[in-house]
This record gives C-alpha cells, sequence and structure tokens, in this order.
C-alpha cells in the first residue's frame, strides 16, 4: 500500500485558494467570450472586404465601358501645360549667361 500524506489547510487557505480558482475561472470565460467576438468581428470583415472588392471591380468594369464608349479627348493635361510654360525661349538661360551674370555681382561686391 501506498502511504499518503495529507496537510491540514486552514480556513482563510480555503477560501484564498477559493477566490484564486474562481477568478481564473472567470478570467478564462472572459478570454473565451473575447475571442469569440473577434473570430465573429474577423468574418464579417471578410465578408465586407470581399464585398467591396466586387463593388470595386464592377466599379472598374463600368469605368472601362464608359471610357470606350466616349470620344477621345485632345486636351493638353495640367502638367504638360506647366511644363511647357516653364521652358520658353525667353527664360532660358545658357551657363555661360549665368557665370557672366556672376562674375558682375562679384565685382560690384569687390568694389
Amino acid at each position: 500500500m501506498s502511504s499518503s500524506e495529507y496537510v491540514r489547510i486552514s480556513v482563510s487557505e480555503k477560501f484564498y485558494g477559493q477566490k484564486n480558482l474562481l477568478h481564473a475561472q472567470l478570467e478564462l470565460l472572459n478570454n473565451i467570450k473575447h475571442l469569440k467576438e473577434y473570430i465573429r468581428l474577423r468574418k464579417e470583415e471578410l465578408v465586407l472586404r470581399v464585398s467591396l472588392k466586387n463593388k470595386l471591380d464592377d466599379a472598374i468594369v463600368s469605368l472601362e465601358a464608359l471610357s470606350k464608349i466616349l470620344p477621345k479627348g485632345n486636351f493638353v493635361t495640367h502638367n504638360q501645360k506647366i511644363r511647357e510654360d516653364m521652358i520658353t525661349d525667353k527664360d532660358v538661360i545658357t551657363i555661360e549667361e549665368e557665370l557672366d551674370e556672376i562674375k558682375k555681382k562679384l565685382s560690384r561686391l569687390q568694389a
């Protein structure tokens, strides 16, 4: 036969142990509840993402169909207009001219 040893637990230790056990069970159940809510929200997010993707695909198809129907225009884009404005014959300064201007400014400063 195996001999067993028992340890006597006081009433306060018993209540302390029961209290901690109940707190642990409560935390475990709360964690399970939060996990189920998280899983539900992830499923809802997935459904919404798929729905959004389908709507975007429909919008892209509609825009492609619309671009085929509409006439093509020869409009100058805003960026092209800015580039053309920036490059004009009057504004183009050669390196030689810039060097001459800098030399003139230096001579004025030295005088």
